[in-house]
Order: structure tokens, then C-alpha cells, then sequence
């Protein structure tokens, strides 16, 4: 009995043991599977650092070189000569982004370009003579400004022609007006991470930018010849725009595709140049053109104006936009009342447009397409009013800051009508820049459209209550840039009247004014002047007026400058001046 009662216990240890050893190997495997839990979340977090960390490096490298072909729109490289063998290696594995009439685009990385990632290559379709590669080239050179898509290199080799240029990750202003599947699979290729369709103050931002370009473009006597939507391009960078109703979020625009412009014979801008191509975009091409196959000013602000109509409605050009809402725009401008229901809806659908703003670019799309051509709108006086705007124009959920702007001043029905020239050449000079509603009459004189009459008003009111300190510099930045440009016109004529030689073509502003202004000793006060304002002056249009601390002039200061240099203009032409007219006036000094 006491050995199997010592058996038993025996056994019931060993039954124990078993149990705890079981036990144990639960224990373990709990904690295996604890540690194997942990590890992979440990893991997925590394992986998602990872991620996170390429995404940002991604982004950063994206805006690097965004900002970087930024500045080579301001200051333009030498371009780069590739060679066919690097060309034709590189695009063995490009991704196809684009493709037009003349080539198929490219995004691809290219050795001899180092720094700038991925670039756009243009490869001209087969066919294709490679000296009108090598003309586009000769043209990019000669078109070269802050809103022309820069060039960095090109290839003149038959078997792989090609021009390069900084690569546009935001794609085509057509692109996010249409939002087609293709479009946004072009999108999703170029990288770009923003939000496709564009605010109302986006699309407006980016037709100032195309705008300016072809002021710039027509003050050195240059066409473009086909202005569209497909042609302005977004870099995908989001910049800090600041307005009357506050800051806003835009992208920088450029127009590109300058492979059809030429240049005018005789570089007069009153007369038409004829085609040498069938080349053009339906509903976009002027029937002015379609007419007589003859190309100018006029044509190249009729492909705006649809631009701008396309912007305002999101309806497509090719398929009878102009037609859609031709009644809508002649009653508006006629001042019917309740017209344009049908735009104005359309407007509010396509980015919640303001009215306000939106009644007001009706006005500039009546000038620019529905006018007669003798009466047609110039392009600078458009700009003026696509600037005013952006400026006032409302929030950008379609807040109606405008109609403070429209209520500040009376609007008058009427404006200058166009005679001889397309533009004057006070409000036009290659600077490109923003210029105030100018008229394109011979003796330079100018009356404000209604958008900046009401820029005016609102500026004096809110000074006269001590209101908004961002609207006065707003109008400051208008009034340094109205007197500069208008400085620079009357210098220019003075050289021509005095008969001075040509100026080399790409002249920066810095020796435009060296070699107009007089600079010897006794008469160096005009020059240094002159200096200071352009010095103003390109500090208003840097990244859409952006001073850093502490340069911003007094509005004393401005006033004290701008009336010297009057005064130095009237004294050196013999106090027959042009540019000393009223308060407000577009050719105005003060």
C-alpha cells in the first residue's frame, strides 16, 4: 500500500510537472507571438517613416526644382546642346506626357542636366524639319521672361531634334478645366499632388501669368499665334498670393508652346503677319484669322478671351463655347436686366465665381472676342482687369468682396476705342509685368476700365477711415508699377526721338535704364532715380509682391521719388513731358 500510494504521488507530480511545463510553453508562445506582434508593428511604422520620409523628400526635391525653374524664368540659363546619343538613351525609359502638332513630350532625367530630376523633352514628331526645332529654340531665347516656360537645352540632330525645358508637375491649365480621364492620368505621370479643377482665384491667377507673357511677347513684336488653354502651364507649387479679402494659395503659370510665334516684319505691331502654317486650335483660333489667314495682337487676345470664357463656364471651346453663351455676354455688357442668368450659373457650377467679378471679366471676354476688331480690347487693359480682379474680386468659396469693389466707383459703358497700334508702348515694355489699363491710342492717353476706377475708390476710402493696410500697399504696388512703366515708355521715346540705336534684344531692366537714362556727371540724378524705382518695381513683382523686411518705402517716400523723376523728365525733354498727367491716369508718374 505505501508503495503504491508513493507511486501515485510520483505520477500526480509528474502530472504537475507536465501541466506547468505546458504551461510554460504557453507562456513562451504568448510571448512569442507578443514580440512577433511587436516587431511587425515596429515594422509597419518604419516602413510607414520610410514612406513618410520619401514622400517628404519627394516633395521637397519637387519644389527644388520647381523653384528652381522659377528662377531660370527669371534669370535664363545658357541652354544646354545635348547630343543624340544621350537623348535617344534617356528616352528608352521616358514616360510620354504630353503630345501635340509639332512633338510628343517627354518626362525623363538627363545626364548633362544635372540637378533638375526630371525634365520635359519635346522630341519633334517624324516629319518634322529639324531647323524649325532649332527655330522654336531661336525663339524661347529671344522670348525669354518670368512667364515663358524657360529652355534649358535642346538637340539639333535630325534623328533626335528636341528642345528641353523645366518639367510642369501641375500640367495644363486644360487639364484641370476639363478633368478628363486622360487628364488626370497626365496629372497623376507629371507627379502633381495638389487637388485637380483649380479655384476661381487659381484659374484667374493663371491667365494674369499667360496675360503677362504675351504683353511681354507683343512689346518685342512677337506673336504667339496659338494662345489656348493647353498652352499655360502650372508649375504645382502653391505660392502665397495676397489680396484685398487675404491671402490666397495660387500657382505659377507659363505659357509654353512657343514653337508657331514669330516675329513681325519690320517688328511693327500695326501691321498683320501671314501664316506659314495651317496650324490652329478649334475654338480657340480667331475667325478673324480663319478670314484672312492673318495673324496679330488681336488673334493672340481672341485665344485669352476664350481662355477666360472657358475659366469662367468649364465649357469646351471645340465644342461651341463661344456660340453657348454669345446672348448671355452681349446682354450683360448691354445691361439688360436679369442677363446672363445662364453664364453666371454656369460661373458659380464650373469654381463658385463671384458675380461681381464674374459681370466684370464678361466685359473683358466681350472686348477680346465678341467685339469688332477695331474695337477689340488691348491686351493690356485686359490685364488690367484680370488683375484687379484677383485682387478684389471675392474669396474663394465666392465670397462677394467684389461687389464692395464694383459699389466703390460709378461704371461707365464706355472706354477708348483701339486706333493704329494694339497697345501703347508706355504700358507694354519687356519687363511683361502688370501694367494698369492702358489705351492703345496714338498719343498714349488712357481712361481706367471700371475694375480699377473701383481699385481707386476703394482706396480712398478705406485711407479716409484708416481701413485695411493691405489694400493701400496693394494700390502702392499698382502705383509704383503704373510709374515705371510709364517712366520706361517715355524713356524709350525719347531715344528713339533723339535717334539712338536699337537696344540688343534681352536687355535686363538694369541696362535699359543705363542706356536711355543720362548718366554723366551733373545728370546722374535721373539714373539714380530711375534705379531706385526699378529697384520698386521688381520688388512688386517678385513672387506676386513680396518686400522683405524692412525694404517696403514709405508711401511719402514713393510720392517723393516718383515727382522727382518727373520733374527730371520735363526738365530733360524741355517741360513737354507726357508722363505728367492726372491722378489715376495710366501714363501717369504720379
Amino acid at each position: 500500500r505505501a508503495e503504491a500510494e508513493a507511486a501515485e504521488a510520483e505520477a500526480a507530480r509528474e502530472c504537475a510537472r507536465l501541466e506547468e511545463r505546458a504551461r510554460q510553453r504557453q507562456r513562451e508562445a504568448r510571448r512569442a507571438e507578443a514580440e512577433a506582434a511587436k516587431a511587425a508593428k515596429d515594422a509597419r511604422r518604419r516602413e510607414a517613416e520610410r514612406r513618410a520620409a520619401a514622400v517628404k523628400a519627394a516633395a521637397a526635391e519637387a519644389n527644388r526644382q520647381m523653384a528652381k525653374a522659377r528662377d531660370a524664368a527669371e534669370n535664363p540659363p545658357a541652354p544646354v546642346e545635348l547630343g543624340a546619343e544621350e537623348v535617344l538613351s534617356a528616352l528608352e525609359a521616358a514616360v510620354e506626357v504630353g503630345r501635340g502638332g509639332f512633338g510628343v513630350v517627354h518626362a525623363v532625367e538627363l545626364p548633362s542636366l544635372p540637378g533638375w530630376g526630371r525634365v520635359a523633352v519635346k522630341r519633334a514628331l517624324s516629319g518634322v524639319d529639324a531647323r524649325e526645332v532649332m527655330a522654336e529654340v531661336s525663339n524661347l531665347r529671344r522670348c525669354a521672361h518670368r512667364d515663358v516656360l524657360p529652355l534649358l537645352g535642346y538637340c539639333g540632330a535630325p534623328r533626335a531634334a528636341c528642345i528641353v525645358t523645366a518639367l510642369m508637375r501641375g500640367g495644363s491649365l486644360d487639364d484641370h478645366l476639363l478633368l478628363s480621364p486622360d487628364a488626370r492620368a497626365r496629372l497623376q505621370k507629371l507627379g502633381f499632388k495638389g487637388t485637380p479643377g483649380l479655384s476661381w482665384s487659381q484659374r484667374l491667377s493663371a491667365l494674369c501669368d499667360a496675360a503677362r507673357a504675351l504683353v511681354h511677347l507683343h512689346s518685342n513684336s512677337i506673336l504667339h499665334r496659338d494662345v489656348k488653354t493647353a498652352n499655360i502651364l502650372l508649375d504645382g507649387a502653391l505660392l502665397p498670393l495676397h489680396t484685398a479679402g487675404g491671402e490666397r494659395r495660387v500657382y505659377r503659370a507659363f505659357l509654353s508652346d512657343v514653337g508657331l510665334a514669330k516675329e513681325r516684319a519690320g517688328g511693327s505691331m500695326t501691321m498683320a503677319t501671314n501664316a506659314t502654317s495651317n496650324v490652329y486650335s478649334t475654338g480657340f483660333a480667331d475667325p478673324n484669322f480663319l478670314d484672312s489667314n492673318q495673324h496679330s495682337a488681336k488673334t493672340d487676345a481672341y485665344g485669352l478671351g476664350i481662355s477666360l470664357l472657358m475659366a469662367l463656364t468649364g465649357g469646351e471651346p471645340s465644342r461651341g463655347l463661344r456660340s453657348t453663351h454669345e446672348d448671355d455676354v452681349l446682354d450683360m455688357v448691354a445691361g439688360k436686366e436679369g442677363a446672363g442668368g445662364g453664364l453666371l450659373h454656369a460661373a458659380r457650377r464650373a469654381a463658385r465665381w463671384p458675380q461681381a467679378a464674374t459681370q466684370e471679366l464678361v466685359k473683358a471676354v466681350h472686348g477680346l472676342v465678341y467685339e469688332r476688331k477695331s474695337q477689340r480690347l488691348p491686351l493690356p487693359e485686359a490685364l488690367a482687369a484680370f488683375e484687379a480682379a484677383l485682387r478684389f474680386g471675392g474669396d474663394d468659396d465666392g465670397g462677394a468682396d467684389a461687389g464692395a469693389a464694383a459699389a466703390a466707383a460709378p461704371v461707365a459703358t464706355d472706354r477708348p476705342t483701339a486706333s493704329g497700334a494694339d497697345f501703347s508702348a508706355s504700358g507694354a515694355t519687356s519687363s511683361g509685368a502688370s501694367s494698369s489699363a492702358l489705351s492703345s491710342s496714338g498719343d498714349g492717353s488712357s481712361a481706367p476700365g471700371s475694375l480699377t476706377r473701383a481699385v481707386g475708390g476703394l482706396h480712398k476710402e478705406y485711407v479716409a477711415v484708416g481701413g485695411d493696410a493691405s489694400l493701400a500697399r496693394l494700390v502702392q504696388q499698382d502705383r509704383i508699377s503704373n510709374a515705371y512703366l510709364s517712366m520706361m515708355g517715355h524713356l524709350e521715346r525719347r531715344h528713339e526721338q533723339r535717334g539712338g540705336a536699337p537696344l540688343p534684344k534681352g536687355s535686363s531692366e538694369e541696362e535699359k535704364i543705363n542706356a536711355l537714362a543720362p548718366c554723366s556727371a551733373g545728370q546722374s540724378q535721373l539714373c539714380d532715380s530711375a534705379h531706385t524705382l526699378r529697384r520698386w518695381y521688381n520688388a512688386c513683382r517678385h513672387e506676386r509682391g513680396q518686400w522683405s523686411v524692412g525694404a517696403r518705402p514709405s508711401d511719402k517716400e514713393v510720392a517723393q521719388v516718383i515727382e522727382r523723376i518727373r520733374g527730371l523728365l520735363d526738365a530733360w525733354s524741355g517741360g513737354c513731358s507726357p508722363v505728367s498727367g492726372s491722378e489715376g491716369s495710366a501714363t501717369s508718374l504720379s
